[in-house]
């Protein structure tokens, strides 16, 4: 009965079938975190920083001026004429011609930091949604090596009392009584342990969700899609360098450094072109009584220079932004190979464990059944089943551990190689 209950529930674990409940509460939180809502807030910002940058480069700009005062004027031969009202008023429109492509870097620039935000945010999402699988499977996970701990020390006891009575009615030996209060310590001390780490679990996961932690609910089974995984580490560390958003955020970092510096290297060389229309007009100024009239429609080329180091020295520094950007770009490349490379060995070792255990739990029920069968005949004493029976629970509960061990592995795999998203999880409603 024992060994057909063990493999219902580790089969029903294991299997890959959808409910939405879990998912529903994941996505609440993940958009619902400050770090989501701030990288998403980044996002949009860029977007409007792009969009204030490409109207001003492709509508005309309007610029009003008013002026009054006292004005004095002199003129050479002749008697300085000061104005104790003198007024102006000036409304000039500008529209950019060309520039030679430095707006068109300017705008490709902000794209590609529209893009590093956006990359950010979708990290956000992936190291959110990953925190929220491992605390929940850590919290299953620590519940089923607790349950595994009390079953054990709830056989003990009774296993312990049975030899009692066997020594009360002097059929047994007073050292194995010894020996099982000895074993009902050991359990005792196995489920204290347990229930720490339950808690421990319990509050990580409260840590996780916040406001959201009173809607979790524990009856669900998490699990993933072998299809979903690298077949291999040459595999895993190719997808990686496709789809690493780390990575992605890099690269499109030094993009719009590349594009800043080709912006700068036009503005350098090549003027900009404009089309002005301006109205002047000045009410007793400028030695001239009344109002005087002043209108401009013209086509305007500006092209502004330092002649010291400033020119340099700003490409300079652009320069060193983008090779520093590279250079961290080679450095993650190295962190996601390494990231890589553990959560490929994590997985695979659990994977490994995983096969390795099964083995160890049937061989214990074999013996488990095999010493009942003795300690029917005399051949084995009432400790020998009792040890055999704890070695079974505690075989199984490592199996338990191991599956939840095998799934943070699989996730934290996903995360690695870049394509952890909520489709990737499935969820069985126990």
């Amino acid at each position: 009965m024992l060994r057909n209950l063990f493999l219902v529930s580790f089969v029903l674990a294991n299997q890959v079938i959808f409910s939405s409940d879990l998912l529903k509460l994941v996505t609440e939180l993940v958009d619902s975190s400050p770090r989501t809502r701030a990288a998403m807030a980044d996002v949009k910002s860029q977007k409007h920083g792009k969009d204030e940058r490409e109207s001003r480069f492709r509508s005309p700009n309007f610029n009003i001026d008013t002026n009054y005062g006292t004005q004095t004027t002199e003129s050479f031969g002749q008697p300085a004429v000061r104005e104790d009202a003198a007024r102006g008023f000036n409304a000039r429109m500008t529209q950019l011609l060309m520039d030679f492509g430095q707006s068109a870097n300017a705008l490709k620039e902000s794209e590609s930091v529209i893009e590093q935000s956006k990359q950010q945010h979708l990290a956000a999402r992936q190291g959110l949604i990953l925190e929220v699988l491992t605390a929940y499977l850590s919290v299953q996970r620590a519940q089923e090596v607790l349950d595994s701990a009390i079953k054990a020390e709830n056989n003990i006891k009774n296993q312990a009392s049975l030899e009692d009575a066997l020594v009360d009615a002097g059929k047994g030996y007073r050292s194995d009584v010894l020996h099982a209060k000895a074993q009902l310590a050991s359990a005792q001390a196995r489920r204290v342990r347990a229930e720490g780490s339950l808690d421990v679990a319990k509050a990580r996961m409260e840590a996780v969700c916040g406001e959201l932690y009173p809607k979790v609910r524990y009856f669900q089974k998490v699990n993933y899609s072998s299809k979903d995984l690298p077949k291999s580490l040459v595999e895993a560390k190719k997808t990686a360098l496709e789809n690493n958003l780390q990575l992605r955020v890099g690269s499109a970092r030094s993009q719009a450094l590349g594009h800043r510096l080709d912006a700068a290297r036009i503005e350098d060389k090549a003027p900009k072109v404009e089309l002005v229309a301006q109205i002047e007009r000045n009410w007793d100024a400028d030695g001239v009584l009344r109002r005087k009239r002043d209108e401009w429609f013209m086509v305007q080329v500006s092209w502004d220079q330092n002649f010291g180091s400033a020119e340099p020295n700003r490409l300079g520094a652009i320069q060193q932004d983008l090779e520093a950007s590279r250079q961290r770009e080679q450095e993650t490349i190295q962190l996601v190979g390494e990231q890589v490379l553990i959560a490929w060995r994590n997985y695979a070792t659990a994977n490994s464990n995983e096969e390795i255990i099964k083995n160890q739990v049937e061989l214990a029920r074999q013996f488990l059944d095999a010493a009942r069968q003795e300690r029917k005949s005399g051949r084995r004493s009432l400790l020998d089943v009792l040890s055999a029976e704890t070695r079974v629970l505690d075989a199984e509960a490592d199996l338990f551990a191991t599956s939840y061990d095998k799934k943070i592995a699989a996730f934290t795999l996903m995360q690695a190689v870049g394509i952890l998203d909520l489709k990737h999880i499935a969820v069985l409603t126990k």
